[in-house]
């Protein structure tokens, strides 16, 4: 019986371990590489969207919006930048990337 016992477990451990899913630091939870020159993620990407308080990824903070008034944006204060992505405005940091206002289907 306990010969039988043993290769049960590790079997039972194995085909557990084979059904698990990945870890949270997996490349799945990393944002794409970039976007496209006009802002928006590349086709086949779902839209990323942040919120306020949130870190901008670097790769996001490219697309600089720049007149903010064409689009009825407040001017952005020194050191900070209105961002766009795929759409939506958000004013950012330029140093930390800390997102201060967020504002979605702006620059729809």
């Amino acid at each position: 019986m306990k010969k039988l016992f043993l290769p049960v477990v590790a079997a039972m451990a194995l085909l557990g371990a084979a059904h698990a899913g990945p870890p949270a630091h997996s490349k799945g939870d990393v944002p794409p590489p970039g976007l496209q020159k006009n802002g928006h993620v590349p086709p086949g990407q779902a839209k990323k969207r942040f919120a306020k308080g949130d870190y901008m990824p670097v790769q996001y903070r490219g697309d600089y919006v720049k007149d903010y008034r064409k689009y009825g944006l407040s001017k952005a204060p020194r050191d900070y930048r209105w961002v766009r992505i795929d759409g939506d405005a958000y004013l950012i940091n330029v140093t930390s990337g800390l997102i201060t206002e967020a504002l979605i289907d702006a620059l729809s």
